[in-house]
């Protein structure tokens, strides 16, 4: 089905759209995670566009052929200590990691359709976001939550290559 889908110009705009909207809302949901724990411990946190990622993302899908957009991030200023960066930081990959597992179901419960086709899209793009920003590389997420605590960066990248193994070998089949 997803090739037929990738043949017809209708099923490939359907494509495109789906991706469009998984990742801007994995992008989305995932820097307001931060922004919303940020507050919880009293910082003024606030998302700030970024030309400068957006012309990065460009170029890279131009010369590279894979698409990584940075527009933005969110910015954070107040008193937090070592703990707090750490759960202000891995807020982000998590809620990536929440919206993954709950769209599983629907994958399967649609499987073999269109519509699973769109879960897959949200589950993929997800589990993506989320151990992408574990990489431990500033300014990554990674970088911030092993500094504050190794045992909890461990097991989180762990779970979170589970999850994408299992995303790239067994959830696939349910797009067929």
């Amino acid at each position: 089905m997803l090739q037929q889908l990738q043949e017809d110009p209708w099923g490939l705009g359907y494509l495109l759209l789906v991706a469009f909207v998984s990742t801007a809302t994995a992008f989305f949901l995932h820097e307001m995670s931060h922004k919303f724990v940020a507050q919880h411990y009293g910082c003024w946190a606030e998302f700030r566009y970024s030309q400068q990622g957006l012309l990065i993302a460009l170029v890279l899908a131009a010369v590279a052929g894979f698409l990584f957009a940075a527009p933005g991030a969110v910015y954070i200023a107040g008193r937090i200590d070592k703990r707090q960066n750490g759960i202000i930081s891995i807020a982000g990959p998590l809620t990536n990691v929440v919206v993954a597992v709950a769209a599983i179901p629907f994958l399967i419960m649609y499987s073999g359709t269109i519509v699973a086709g769109g879960f897959y899209t949200v589950i993929f793009f997800n589990s993506l976001l989320a151990i992408f920003n574990m990489i431990p590389a500033m300014p990554l997420d990674g970088a911030k939550v092993l500094k504050w605590n190794p045992a909890i960066y461990i097991v989180s990248l762990v779970a979170m290559g589970a999850l994408m193994y299992y995303v790239w070998v067994y959830l696939v089949e349910f797009v067929a």
